[in-house]
């Protein structure tokens, strides 16, 4: 578990974002992912910008009582587009936390309200 001055950090298993949208809104997700130069330059051989490996969030969807209904991972694009839609829950209630608290890469988890 990441640990942040001995709270628990934000965006994990143990502390998922918590997100609630007006009763019978769904919720949409997108992730806009930086390029990662250094990673790039050594997949590619070239010193391109492109983005080699997806950033990936765990979603799981909440029934109107609460209850957890499922729970999947969802990825960017890995450098093909920067932004991504990745997810648009059933519900108005999601959790979502990253899937891989190790990685360096830079992401933005970017959710909406949809009618």
């Amino acid at each position: 578990m990441a640990r942040n001055g001995g709270r628990k950090a934000a965006g994990t298993v143990a502390c998922p974002w918590s997100l609630r949208a007006a009763p019978y809104q769904r919720i949409t997700l997108s992730i806009i992912e930086f390029p990662d130069p250094a990673a790039s330059a050594a997949a590619t051989g070239n010193g391109g910008d492109d983005v080699t490996f997806p950033s990936c969030v765990v979603v799981v969807e909440r029934t109107g009582s609460g209850n957890r209904s499922s729970e999947s991972i969802f990825c960017g694009g890995g450098g093909r587009r920067r932004e991504n839609l990745v997810y648009t829950s059933v519900s108005n209630a999601i959790d979502v936390y990253v899937a891989n608290m190790t990685s360096s890469r830079e992401f933005l988890v970017k959710y909406e309200g949809d009618e």
